[in-house]
């Protein structure tokens, strides 16, 4: 957040962590709204572009972005200027960040909004001389992959997938893939072939961009 308020035309970030069992998030609502549009729909979800379908029309204030992969980006360039870890961080439940108090990070530890604000020094004490700014953070050069055991599982559940989505699963990047610049690297796996049926259009007005409304998970 610190990068975003110096970065971007946002003054302040308030960033809150909710107790568990006793707080309310908003985005807790909208989970609900898209499960109950899965359930009321007959369109199958064999890759995530379907999902984005459904988040799409299951509300109209829904906009979903895909992403390319060159748009996530690394904080290996901006690490060496921050603290490792920040004492006390377990008991801070509200954070906050502002353009104007650039490397001092806000905070309290109770929702109070009459309590003032503690603050605490974001700053490495060995990174040197403190730049006048942040730099801009680099796209992230290698893409996050899966193990191999989950992507030879993922293979061996093709069969239960509609053929023109199995591209999508094969080209998936898992460690250990010795031609992982080319991304073909595929396991063989032999299993019976069943009978299934292709998914519905479901959701593009709501889709912004053409890339991919994914990136890879490493469970």
């Amino acid at each position: 957040w610190l990068y975003v308020v110096q970065k971007t035309q946002v003054e302040v970030v308030d960033h809150k962590f909710l107790l568990p069992g006793h707080s309310y998030n908003n985005c807790d609502r909208d989970f609900g709204t898209i499960e109950l549009a899965k359930r009321n729909t007959n369109t199958s979800v064999f890759v995530p572009d379907h999902w984005a379908g459904i988040i799409a029309k299951s509300c109209k204030r829904f906009m979903v972005k895909c992403m390319e992969e060159e748009e996530f980006i690394t904080l290996e360039g901006v690490q060496h200027l921050f603290k490792r870890s920040v004492v006390g961080i377990r008991q801070m439940q509200w954070l906050q960040y502002r353009k104007d108090v650039p490397w001092t990070l806000f905070y309290k530890t109770t929702f109070n909004d009459s309590m003032p604000f503690s603050t605490y020094d974001m700053k490495a004490k060995s990174s040197g001389r403190t730049p006048t700014e942040l730099p801009l953070l680099e796209p992230k050069q290698e893409r996050k992959k899966i193990k191999a055991s989950k992507y030879k599982d993922l293979q061996e559940l093709l069969p239960y997938v509609p053929p023109i989505h199995h591209e999508f699963y094969k080209k998936l990047d898992y460690e250990g893939n010795p031609r992982a610049k080319t991304r073909s690297q595929t396991i063989q796996v032999e299993v019976p072939q069943p009978q299934v049926s292709e998914p519905n259009d479901e959701g593009a007005d709501s889709i912004e961009n053409g890339g991919n409304c994914y990136e890879t998970d490493s469970d």
